[in-house]
């Protein structure tokens, strides 16, 4: 009955919001560049209805491309939607709430790997990895699961991919691919069987090399935390998440709580971010286009919104939801785990151990310039980098130079080399900022590669002044 209730009060709020949508989405297109550049586009998604003439709307498209839409049409399931990836000039079609996959070929969709089972992978996550085909877990009313299946056989349509840990009546609301493996964030927990109902506020990610899933912690600001525990009101809220290179995006809405927009996974920094919108844009039916490698295109008939958007201008207006803390991963046990760090915790002492001597030695140098009963304490942490931060103030460092200057580039796993370098930037530039006034690590983005980010040094007032720690 409360269900029902809150049902009819979101329907309320919606149509009172209708008026405010055309309001937005010429807001949206005055905002926006609206010319389309669509001869690099990686993936389409089209979600039911229909709309003829919708894809005449990407101009760039060659004339073959738009057949190869169009053609589409009798396999678009209605109150789902399909995938069309454009991987090393080939076109391959993935229909949402089946397991089939179809190749361009020859001016028609032919049939490269069928199943008669329906409904058991709606809403799923496709992909293609290392030239095989992957669906992974499914959202629906009734319940949820998150199984991986792959079809690579044309003799057989697909197979089990077995996972450790494999969470359990598991429904993510978005899970996005990294160099490593698979970041699922936010969910519910859901089987009427069981009478389970409940959300996840946090994720789970999955390590490629070893098919092992591990616990993700978001360690949520207390504002947006809040919100999300308002969410268990409307069991089941309106989302629709796609992945880009950099960035997972997740549009929910929430109405009536507030945190109705676009949340947004840094996959670099494992941070989440959120950008407000006051209209849900995702209504169907819709068209997303994605034309780069962080940008796409949105169409929405029925909002009157077509539209170019950059995650990097979002992010401009974004708010810090938290960051992500991945446990458990699959390549250590907890021993060889608490082995790395205990190793890196030696090497931090013995380092720290030379420095102090060396320091000690540099005190007389610096004489007069050091009030050493004046500054505040120093981490060891801090009191390890600050030689070579000193040394390349003002330097452009690649990722592989500041991992060598934090002492982390021998750690084989991306995700936990990732993970332990956005702890210490984010540790090293609270403490600089604490002690010197300012942070000292920026992460820009390449000016000849925008796709590789880059790591600058600033120097930090007092940075040669304090080289000493206090006694």
């Amino acid at each position: 009955m409360e269900h029902m209730i809150l049902n009819n009060y979101l329907n309320l709020l919606r149509n009172f919001m209708w008026k405010r949508v055309f309001i937005f989405s010429g807001f949206l297109l005055l905002f926006f560049n609206v010319s389309v550049e669509a001869g690099d586009w990686t993936k389409l998604i089209i979600y039911s209805p229909w709309v003829e003439g919708d894809v005449d709307r990407f101009e760039d498209f060659s004339l073959e491309e738009k057949d190869m839409v169009k053609a589409a049409k009798p396999l678009l399931i209605s109150n789902t939607y399909m995938v069309i990836f454009k991987e090393e000039g080939k076109f391959y079609l993935q229909p949402k709430c089946t397991q089939n996959w179809y190749i361009w070929e020859e001016g028609e969709w032919k049939t490269l790997f069928y199943s008669p089972n329906q409904g058991g992978f709606c809403t799923s996550m496709s992909f293609i990895k290392d030239k095989e085909f992957f669906l992974l877990g499914k959202y629906g009313f009734w319940e949820g699961h998150f199984d991986l299946i792959k079809s690579s056989k044309k003799d057989e349509p697909f197979e089990w991919v077995y996972q450790k840990n494999q969470p359990l009546d598991y429904q993510a609301l978005g899970a996005f691919q990294t160099e490593n493996g698979i970041i699922s964030l936010f969910g519910l927990r859901h089987n009427p069987r069981l009478n389970l109902a409940e959300m996840d506020y946090n994720g789970f990610f999955l390590d490629w090399e070893t098919k092992s899933w591990s616990q993700i912690t978001l360690k949520w600001e207390t504002q947006f935390e809040n919100n999300w525990k308002k969410i268990g009101l409307s069991r089941f809220p309106h989302f629709f998440a796609f992945d880009l290179k950099d960035y997972g995006l997740i549009f929910l809405e929430n109405f009536p709580i507030e945190g109705t927009g676009w949340y947004i996974l840094d996959k670099e920094n494992l941070e989440v971010y959120f950008v407000e919108a006051h209209v849900y844009l995702f209504q169907h039916p819709f068209s997303l286009l994605i034309d780069g490698e962080n940008s796409f295109w949105l169409s929405a008939p029925n909002l009157g919104v077509f539209t170019q958007i950059e995650v990097e201008d979002l992010l401009k207006g974004a708010e810090r939801v938290g960051g992500l803390e991945i446990k458990n991963f699959g390549v250590f046990d907890v021993d060889q785990e608490l082995l790395v760090d205990l190793t890196l915790l030696l090497g931090v002492l013995v380092v720290g151990f030379v420095w102090y001597w060396q320091s000690k030695t540099k005190e007389k140098e610096v004489g007069a310039e050091v009030s050493d009963k004046n500054l505040p304490a120093i981490s060891v942490e801090l009191e390890n980098v600050l030689p070579e931060l000193h040394a390349n103030a003002g330097q452009l460092l690649k990722q592989q130079e500041l991992d060598v200057l934090l002492g982390i580039h021998e750690i084989k796993n991306l995700d936990l080399k990732k993970v332990k370098r956005a702890r210490l930037i984010r540790m090293i530039n609270e403490e600089t900022l604490r002690i010197f006034g300012n942070p000292c690590i920026e992460r820009v983005r390449s000016e000849e590669d925008r796709r590789m980010m880059q790591y600058r040094v600033d120097p930090v007032f007092g940075f040669k002044k304090n080289l000493v720690s206090p006694d």
